[in-house]
């Protein structure tokens, strides 16, 4: 799945993509991070900045599971969480 999300990524947008963190948050066996996806359509040549949010779940220092969402509200949402109500943490 993981190959398969930056293969798109890199049909969509060639080489000229790249992200930028803002903020990581604790929460629990997760950390929510948001960042802002930076990039200019390979078709196109439309420049984009998107805000973005992605939670990954840890298991023994691994990541096993993540999930990126186009709505940083959509991924408080599905947390049951606030943002006032997160720990933020370095990364």
């Amino acid at each position: 799945g993981v190959r398969e999300y930056f293969r798109e990524l890199e049909d969509a947008w060639g080489n000229e993509i790249g992200g930028e963190a803002e903020a990581f948050f604790d929460h629990g066996e997760d950390t929510l991070q948001f960042y802002v996806l930076y990039g200019r359509g390979s078709q196109s040549g439309a420049e984009v900045a998107m805000p973005l949010a992605q939670v990954v779940r840890w298991r023994d220092g691994l990541a096993v599971y993540v999930q990126v969402y186009a709505h940083r509200e959509d991924a408080l949402s599905d947390r049951g969480i606030s943002e006032d109500a997160l720990e933020r943490i370095e990364p």
